[in-house]
């Protein structure tokens, strides 16, 4: 819960966010109460921000959201709750503009300790290989 007021330190540390990735319009998708809109002057490029949640509908599918919409499509921690991890992701490429951004959070197992706090999740395990995690401040190949 909360997972946006959880990684906005970090990312204010990383000048891309303001600069690059929140920049225009975009979709906060499984946003609940902690949707990024919250925290809009610290991304001053940020135009609006509409949040997709569970009244929304389905957010694997996001009917009714016109293809290339966005210019950024944000997700923390919804991923791992969908049926079909690449046919949200598809999706969720298809409502982002050419050239814009898309920032996808997930938990880490280890991290989040899932042996106390069990969620439904789905375990993303047909995910290609070329999809790696990155580290904070390691560039992308």
């Amino acid at each position: 819960m909360r997972e946006a007021s959880k990684s906005i330190m970090r990312r204010l540390t990383d000048s891309r966010f303001a600069t690059r990735y929140f920049v225009g319009e975009g979709i906060d998708i499984g946003s609940g109460p902690d949707p990024i809109s919250f925290y809009a002057e610290l991304f001053p490029l940020m135009r609006e921000v509409r949040s997709w949640d569970l009244a929304d509908g389905d957010a694997q599918y996001l009917e009714g959201v016109p293809d290339a919409s966005f210019d950024f499509v944000h997700s923390s921690h919804c991923l791992e709750h969908m049926r079909d991890p690449l046919v949200a992701l598809r999706n969720w490429l298809r409502v982002l503009k050419p050239g814009g951004h898309m920032v996808v959070l997930v938990p880490d197992e280890i991290c989040t300790n899932r042996a106390f706090s069990p969620r439904r999740s789905t375990p993303i395990t047909n995910v290609p290989s070329r999809c790696t995690r990155r580290r904070p401040g390691v560039p992308a190949r």
